[in-house]
C-alpha cells in the first residue's frame, strides 16, 4: 500500500548521547497512540551488534544521503531530527536551521537558543572532521544539501549518559509545542 507523505513533517531521531531522539520518538508514539505506517530498509543498516567501526562512518554518510532522497521524493514539508548531544551541565536545548523561512522567528518565540557553534552556524562546509561525523550533522548535512529537500530543523539537547527519559520528556513537550500537538 502506497502512503502518500506529501506535505508531512517527518521527525527522525539519530542515533545519538543518551539515545535522546530514540526516546523522544517513542514517547510520542507511546503518547500520541501512533501506529506504524512502514520501514526503512537500508543496506548501510546492518541488523547486528559490533558492526565494524572502521566503516560505520562511511555507512553512516552512505544511509544519510539514501534518507536525504527517500525524503525528498516523498516530498515531506518538514524534517526534524533529533538528537542528543553530550554535557557537562543539564538539559540544555539547541536548534539549527537549513533556511529562515520563519522557522527562526518560531524558535526563538518559543525561547529555544540557535547552536552557538560558529563553524556550523556559518555554513555546513565548514565544520570540522569531528563535528561532521556526530549526529546529527550527517542526516542534517545530507538533507539541508539535497536536491529538492524540504526545510530541515535539528533539535539537540545537551545531555549525559545515564537515564534521559526525563530528557526525552522535556524534548517531546518543546517538540509538542512547536507542532503544536495536543
Amino acid at each position: 500500500k502506497h502512503i502518500d507523505f506529501e506535505g508531512c513533517t517527518l521527525i527522525a531521531p539519530t542515533v545519538s548521547a543518551g539515545n535522546l531522539g530514540q526516546l523522544t520518538v517513542d514517547l510520542l508514539v507511546s503518547t500520541l497512540s501512533l501506529v506504524r505506517v512502514g520501514y526503512l530498509e537500508d543496506d548501510n543498516v546492518l541488523p547486528c551488534i559490533g558492526n565494524d567501526p572502521y566503516n560505520a562512518e562511511r555507512r553512516s554518510r552512505a544511509f544519510a544521503k539514501n534518507l536525504s532522497k527517500w525524503i525528498s521524493a516523498s516530498k515531506f514539508k518538514d524534517v526534524i531530527v533529533l538528537a542528543g548531544v553530550e554535557a557537562g551541565l543539564g538539559f540544555q536545548l539547541r536548534y539549527v536551521c537549513s533556511s529562515s523561512d520563519g522557522k527562526l522567528e518560531r524558535c526563538e518565540a518559543l525561547g529555544w537558543k540557535l547552536l552557538e557553534d560558529e563553524a556550523f552556524v556559518h555554513g555546513f562546509g565548514q565544520l570540522g572532521k569531528d563535528e561532521s561525523r556526530s549526529p546529527p550533522w550527517p542526516l542534517f548535512q545530507a538533507i539541508a544539501a539535497g536536491e529538492n529537500s524540504p526545510q530541515a530543523l535539528a533539535l539537540m539537547g545537551f545531555v549525559n549518559e545515564g537515564d534521559n527519559i526525563p530528557d526525552a520528556l522535556q524534548l517531546a513537550t518543546v517538540l509538542a509545542n512547536y507542532l503544536n500537538l495536543e
